[in-house]
C-alpha cells in the first residue's frame, strides 16, 4: 500500500475510495515470498508429545449443543455444490479444477457482489468460486490466487469475469484494513460510526430463532438460512440480505446475528464477519421511507423490498429457493417466493404463534395512510371513509381482518342479539348466491368483486381473534398438495408484495438465457473445432503434429512458377483461386497449376472489360 492503513481515514469512508487508492499506486507481491525458509539440523525441528492421536468428533466438540438432525456427517448434503476440505493440498486443488479444468472462471463466474446485473446470478452452481474458507484459515494465499488469476487472463481470456475475482480480494482486504482502523467499534452495538436508530433494540427469542432456523415465511432469507446451518456457507448476498432483515424488519440486535455467523460459517474470519455487518448491515436501522427512515418501527412489517426485488432477478424460476425448501417444491415460482399471495388472509393469520399482545394495533394518533383501493372495497361494505381508514391501518391494511374488526365494534356498541346474527348469516348466504348468479349472467367477475366477497364471509371467521392473539390453528390456504400455514409457515411479520413481479422475473429469465447461449456458444468455440487448423490455435501448440505435417510438405521451395503464393492481403485472385482450387482435379489433389489459375484469371477480367464497354463505361 501507498498508505497507512493505521492512521490514513480517507481511503475507509467507503470500499471505492479505498479501491481507486489501492488501483492507483499499489502493487502485489509476489508469492514466492511467502514459501517458509527451514532451519537444518538435528536440534532445528519441534517435538511434543501427542496425548491422542485420534481426531476428536463434532459430537465430542460441540457438546450439549450437539444437534443430530442438523449434522450433515462425513458426506456431502445432496443440496449443496460442494464440500470443503480443509488443508493447501485441497485448497490448490478446487483453484486448478475450477480455473484450469472447467474453465469456470472466464464463463461462470459471477462473484459474491455482482448483484446488479439481470444476467448473473450468483445463486447458480459454479457462479461462485468457493475459494472462501481456504482463504479465510490461510490454506490458500490470496496472492498465489491473484498470480493465477494473471496468468489465466494471460493464457485463457481476460474478461469482466476475471476482473471481478480480483475486485473481490480488494474487498477482503478492505475489510482487513479497514477494521484496524475502526478498532474495536466493529463488535459494540453502535457500530463504526456509533449510530443508533430512534427504536429500541429486541432481543424477541421467537423471532430470533425463526431467522436462525430459516422458518421467517420468507423464502429469499429462509432458503439462505438453512443453507448456511445445514453447510456452514451462504453466498454476500445472502449474508446481507438476511441481516438487512434481522435489523431493519425485525429490529432485533445485531450483534446476535453476527455472533451466529460466527458459530457456524465454515469461512469465519472475525474482520469479514463483524466489519460487514457495521459497513453493510448496520445501516439498515435509517432506511426506508421517503426520507431515507423506516415508515413504521420493526417488528410490523417487511420494508426492506431486496429480498423480493433480488429474489425476481437472482431465482427467476425460484430453483435456489426450492432446492433448500423443498416443501414449496409444488409452487409456481411466483408464488414460491411470495406464498402469502395464495390468498388474501394475510394480515392477521401472518401472525400465528406469535406472542404479540395481538393481531391490531392501537388507533393512529398521527397521520397515517392506507391503500386506497383497499379502502375503497371496505367503504363499499357500507362504513365510513374515516372509520374504514382506522380499521385498515390498525389491522395491517388487511381487508378481512378490518372489516372483521369494524362489525365487532358495532356488534359491542348496539348489543345485537344472536337473532340478529342469523339474519345476517342468511343475508350473506342471499348475497352470495346473488352474486354467483351474476357471473354466470355476465360471464365473470372482477377481482374486486371477489375481494368484496371474500370480506363479506369474513367476520364469523375472524370474529373469535378480534382483539387478542390469533388462533394458532388457523388454516391456511392451498395449492395442489401444500397447504400454507403448514407444511411452510406464514411471515412472522406483515409480507407486501411488489406490482410488475411477474414481468420482471420474465426478463431477468429471458437475460439469463441469453447469456447462456452466448457463453456455451463461446465454450465451443474455444473448446473445440473438427478443423485441423482450428483445433490447432484453440487447443494450443502440438508439437508431434507440427513434426508430422512437416513430413508431408513438398520438398521444393515453392515459387511463382511452381505454384500459387498467397499475398500478404488477399485479394479477389486468391479467393478465386482459392474457391475453385480443388474442381475437377484427380485423387481430391489440392494443386492447381499456375498458369491455369492465370488463364481464368485473365478471361474473367477480359469478360468484365467487354462488359463495361458495351454499357458504355
Amino acid at each position: 500500500l501507498r498508505f497507512d492503513p493505521s492512521s490514513a481515514r480517507a481511503p475507509f469512508n467507503s470500499y471505492t475510495a479505498f479501491r481507486k487508492r489501492v488501483e492507483e499506486g499499489s502493487r502485489v507481491r509476489s508469492s514466492r515470498f511467502e514459501q517458509p525458509v527451514f532451519r537444518s539440523g538435528s536440534d532445528a525441528a519441534v517435538h511434543w508429545a501427542r496425548s491422542d492421536t485420534t481426531m476428536p468428533s463434532v459430537r465430542d466438540l460441540m457438546g450439549s449443543t450437539y444437534d443430530a438432525s442438523i449434522d450433515p456427517g462425513p458426506e456431502k448434503d445432496p443440496r449443496a455444490e460442494f464440500r470443503w476440505r480443509g488443508g493447501e493440498t485441497a485448497a490448490l486443488q478446487r483453484v486448478k479444477e475450477y480455473l484450469w479444468d472447467e474453465d469456470c472462471l472466464g464463463y461462470d463466474y459471477v462473484g459474491a457482489t455482482m448483484t446488479m446485473d439481470p444476467a448473473k446470478s450468483c445463486m447458480r452452481d459454479k457462479a461462485m468460486s468457493k475459494l472462501s474458507p481456504w482463504l479465510a484459515h490461510g490454506c490458500l494465499s490470496p496472492r498465489l490466487l491473484y498470480e493465477e488469476v494473471q496468468r489465466y487472463e494471460r493464457e485463457r481470456t481476460k474478461n469482466k469475469s476475471t476482473y471481478w475475482i480480483v475486485h473481490e480480494l480488494l474487498w477482503r482486504d478492505f475489510v482487513r484494513f479497514g477494521s484496524i482502523q475502526a478498532g474495536t467499534s466493529i463488535f459494540k452495538i453502535g457500530g463504526l460510526k456509533d449510530g443508533h436508530p430512534s427504536w429500541p433494540w429486541s432481543r424477541d427469542q421467537t423471532h430470533l430463532q425463526a431467522w436462525m432456523g430459516g422458518r421467517t415465511g420468507f423464502p429469499f432469507v429462509d432458503c439462505f438460512m438453512r443453507e448456511l446451518q445445514t453447510t456452514g456457507y451462504c453466498n454476500h448476498m445472502g449474508r446481507e440480505c438476511s441481516g438487512w432483515f434481522l435489523i431493519g424488519d425485525l429490529g432485533i440486535d445485531w450483534r446476535m446475528g453476527a455472533e451466529w455467523f460466527e458459530s457456524v460459517l465454515v469461512d469465519y474470519e472475525p474482520t469479514a464477519n463483524w466489519f460487514n455487518w457495521t459497513y453493510r448491515c448496520l445501516p439498515a436501522i435509517g432506511r426506508g421511507g421517503a426520507h431515507g427512515f423506516l415508515e413504521d418501527k420493526p417488528g410490523q412489517r417487511l420494508q426492506g423490498l431486496e429480498i423480493l426485488k433480488w429474489g425476481t432477478q437472482h431465482d427467476p424460476d425460484a430453483a435456489y429457493i426450492k432446492r433448500w425448501l423443498p416443501e414449496l417444491g409444488p409452487l409456481p415460482a411466483t408464488i414460491a417466493r411470495e406464498p402469502w399471495r395464495l390468498g388474501l388472509n394475510r394480515g392477521s393469520q401472518a401472525h400465528a404463534g406469535n406472542d404479540r399482545p395481538g393481531d391490531v394495533r392501537p388507533s393512529p394518533t398521527g397521520r397515517f395512510q392506507v391503500n386506497k383501493e383497499t379502502l375503497a372495497a371496505v367503504i363499499s361494505m357500507g362504513f365510513e371513509q374515516s372509520e374504514a381508514a382506522i380499521a385498515l391501518y390498525r389491522t395491517w391494511e388487511d381487508p378481512e381482518a378490518a372489516v372483521a374488526l369494524l362489525l365487532a365494534e358495532r356488534d359491542e356498541a348496539d348489543h345485537q342479539d344472536a337473532g340478529e346474527e342469523d339474519d345476517l348469516q342468511r343475508a350473506i348466504s342471499l348475497s352470495l348466491q346473488d352474486a354467483e348468479s351474476n357471473k354466470h349472467i355476465d360471464g365473470a367477475a372482477s377481482d374486486d368483486d371477489v375481494k368484496v366477497v371474500s370480506a363479506i364471509e369474513a367476520p364469523a371467521r375472524w370474529r373469535s381473534n378480534v382483539g387478542g392473539a390469533a388462533s394458532a390453528d388457523v388454516g391456511g390456504s392451498s395449492y395442489g398438495s401444500f397447504r400454507y400455514g403448514y407444511d411452510y409457515p406464514q411471515p412472522i411479520i406483515q409480507p407486501v408484495s411488489l406490482m410488475g413481479t411477474e414481468e420482471a422475473e420474465e426478463t431477468a429469465r429471458g437475460a439469463q438465457a441469453k447469456h447462456d447461449r452466448l457463453t456455451a456458444q463461446t465454450k465451443r468455440q474455444r473448446r473445440g473445432s473438427t478443423e485441423p487448423r482450428g483445433a490447432h490455435f484453440r487447443g494450443g501448440f502440438d508439437k508431434s503434429r507440427w513434426e508430422e505435417s512437416k513430413h508431408r510438405w513438398s520438398s521444393q521451395t515453392p515459387t511463382a512458377a511452381s505454384g500459387p503464393r498467397r499475398p500478404d492481403h488477399p485479394g479477389p485472385e486468391w479467393r478465386e483461386a482459392g474457391r475453385h482450387s480443388d474442381r475437377g482435379l484427380p485423387d481430391g489433389s489440392n494443386k492447381c497449376e499456375s498458369g491455369d489459375r492465370k488463364r481464368r484469371w485473365q478471361e474473367k477480367c477480359g469478360r468484365k472489360i467487354v462488359e463495361e464497354t458495351a454499357r458504355g463505361g
